[in-house]
C-alpha cells in the first residue's frame, strides 16, 4: 500500500514539474513574441501632417509629440505636446529654417554656436509672438507598446504649431541686438528676409509653371478637337 502511495505521489510530482516547465516555456515564448511585435496605434491612421515640418508661403510649421500613460487626462497630454512643439520651433526647427538661420548668422559675422545656446532656451528669445495652433491640427491616439515585460497601453498626442517666418525673424533680431549689437542684428534680418522671399518666389513660380502646363495641355486638346471632323460629318464638294 505504501509503495502504491509513493508511486502515485512520484507520478503526480513528475506531472506537475512537466506542466510547470511547459508553462515556463510558453510564457517565455509569449514574451519573445511581444518583444518582436510592432507597436500598434488604436483609432485609425494618423494624419499626414503629424510627421511633417517645414516652411511654406512664409509660414513655418512644426509638430510636437507627448506620450503618457493611458490613464492620464488627454488635456494634459495635449498641453505637453503643445509645449514640445513650441520648443521644437527653436531647438529642432525644419532643416530649411536651420540652414537659412545658419547662413544669415555667418553672413552677419555672428558666432552661430554662441547664438544657438540662446536659441535653445525659449524664454531667452525676446518677444517671440504669433505662435498658433488649432484643434484641426491636434490629434491623440492610444498606443499599444510591446516590450520585454509585455504589452503596455499609452496615450500619445500630436500638435502642430505655426508661426509666420517674419515673426520668428523679428524675435531673433531683438535677441541678437541685445547680444551682438543693432548693426549685426539688422544684417541678419535683411539676409533672412531675402532668403525667405526667395523660397516664397520659387514656390509661387512652381505653382505658376504647373498652371501653365495645365493650360497648355488643355489648349492642345481643344485644338485637336477643333481640327478633327466628327465621324458622321462628310466634306462638301
Amino acid at each position: 500500500m505504501k509503495t502504491l502511495i509513493i508511486l502515485l505521489l512520484a507520478t503526480m510530482f513528475a506531472s506537475c514539474a512537466t506542466n510547470y516547465r511547459q508553462q515556463l516555456v510558453e510564457n517565455q515564448q509569449e514574451l519573445i513574441e511581444d518583444t518582436v511585435k510592432e507597436d500598434k496605434i488604436i483609432g485609425g491612421e494618423l494624419p499626414s501632417w503629424t510627421n511633417k515640418s517645414g516652411i511654406e508661403n512664409g509660414i513655418i510649421y512644426v509638430v510636437g509629440k507627448a506620450e503618457m500613460d493611458a490613464n492620464k487626462s488627454e488635456f494634459f497630454i495635449e498641453k505637453a505636446a503643445l509645449m514640445q512643439a513650441e520648443m521644437n520651433l527653436l531647438t529642432d526647427a525644419p532643416t530649411d529654417v536651420r540652414i537659412l538661420t545658419q547662413n544669415a548668422l555667418t553672413g552677419s559675422g555672428i558666432d552661430s554656436s554662441e547664438f544657438y545656446q540662446i536659441q535653445t532656451k525659449l524664454q531667452e528669445v525676446v518677444g517671440l509672438t504669433g505662435i498658433r495652433h488649432s484643434s484641426e491640427r491636434t490629434v491623440c491616439r492610444k498606443v499599444i507598446r510591446y516590450g520585454n515585460l509585455g504589452a503596455n497601453l499609452t496615450r500619445s498626442c500630436w500638435v502642430q504649431v505655426q508661426i509666420r517666418a517674419k515673426d520668428l525673424v523679428k524675435a531673433y533680431e531683438r535677441t541678437l541686438a541685445l547680444k551682438f549689437g543693432t548693426f549685426k542684428a539688422n544684417q541678419f534680418k535683411n539676409l533672412m528676409e531675402k532668403e525667405i522671399n526667395k523660397i516664397n518666389n520659387n514656390h509661387l513660380m512652381g505653382v505658376k509653371n504647373e498652371n501653365n502646363n495645365v493650360n497648355i495641355s488643355n489648349n492642345v486638346r481643344t485644338s485637336n478637337l477643333r481640327t478633327r471632323l466628327p465621324a458622321t460629318q462628310t466634306k462638301k464638294d
